[in-house]
């Protein structure tokens, strides 16, 4: 269901914006958060927390050899600054993003 709801931002522009559902433009925080939300997985994970979503309650990293399921979220640390964060969609590519962005 969070892929579903993910893939529905799939031709919405992307834009640093913060909470936005209103599907004029998305980054990948907004679009994590908005997914998450709105597919009803966990309604008290705030925008700021999508980005970092793996140390919020009812979340956890993978264990050592454990494989993602769809759906689960990925994230791609950037040591500089801010990462990226999206959904494992196994049937897109390896480790699409569905972040909105080309």
């Amino acid at each position: 269901m969070v892929l579903q709801e993910a893939q529905s931002y799939q031709d919405v522009p992307y834009g640093a914006v913060g909470v936005n559902s209103n599907y004029d433009r998305t980054d990948c925080s907004s679009l994590v958060y908005n997914a998450v939300q709105n597919s009803g997985i966990n309604p008290s994970v705030t925008c700021s927390q999508a980005n970092n979503i793996g140390n919020n309650p009812g979340y956890r990293p993978l264990g050592s050899g454990e494989e993602p399921i769809p759906g689960d979220v990925v994230q791609f640390p950037n040591p500089g600054g801010h990462g990226h964060v999206g959904f494992y969609d196994p049937a897109s590519a390896p480790l699409a993003d569905h972040s909105g962005a080309d």
